[in-house]
């Protein structure tokens, strides 16, 4: 079954999705993360809904099967590009 799910495909779908911690307007107020700069959350933009929000982003990977080959929560300042080319050396 594992090797069926596998399955050596060779096109992918690559997506991420906004996780809003807070408002933007109670950013500065938020206390989570605010002693790891490296896990903290930040300001991003969501293009598909022309929002700015405050949080982190869900970058998938899916197959073509529909079976999600990895994912990474980045923060939301995080351009997908740059997921895109870490993914890529996982997918060769």
């Amino acid at each position: 079954m594992a090797a069926e799910m596998d399955g050596g495909e060779d096109y992918f779908c690559i997506d991420s999705k906004p996780i809003e911690v807070c408002r933007l307007a109670r950013s500065k107020r938020c206390r989570m993360g605010k002693k790891d700069f490296e896990k903290a959350p930040s300001i991003g933009y969501c293009a598909s809904q022309g929002v700015y929000y405050y949080g982190y982003k869900l970058h998938a990977v899916c197959r073509l099967s529909r079976v999600i080959h990895s994912f990474d929560i980045t923060k939301a300042n995080m351009h997908d590009i740059l997921i895109f080319h870490k993914n890529h050396l996982l997918l060769l």
